[in-house]
């Protein structure tokens, strides 16, 4: 058994992958980890033909997340790792941002 923690605290259980899926949950790590890699390039992964767990042949280079895919712990660890990159896009924003900024729209 592994176990993932969510960007909220929430430990997500999964068995212990294959390698292809293994392989595939360190890309999709690397991807999302990584602040010069946009957020656009962790969605054509996780959504694209590599993902293991996705059911393929109804969209063209797509995979389609049906019920089952919803029900796989896996999946709930893709879309935290998706969140994160959100996350880490709006913290680096932020950190851009002049101070003046971040104080607009608080008076």
């Amino acid at each position: 058994m592994e176990k993932y923690q969510t960007l909220t605290g929430t430990t997500i259980e999964y068995e212990t992958p294959t390698p292809e899926l293994a392989e595939f949950l360190a890309r999709v790590t690397e991807v999302a980890n990584n602040p010069e890699m946009a957020e656009p390039a962790l969605v054509d992964l996780i959504y694209g033909p590599d993902n293991p767990i996705l059911q393929y042949g109804v969209l063209p280079g797509r995979g389609l997340v049906t019920k089952d895919v919803q029900a796989n712990p896996v999946y709930a660890v893709l879309t935290d790792l998706l969140e994160r990159k959100r996350e880490q896009k709006r913290a680096l924003r932020e950190a851009l941002l002049p101070k003046t900024q971040h104080k607009r729209g608080r008076s």
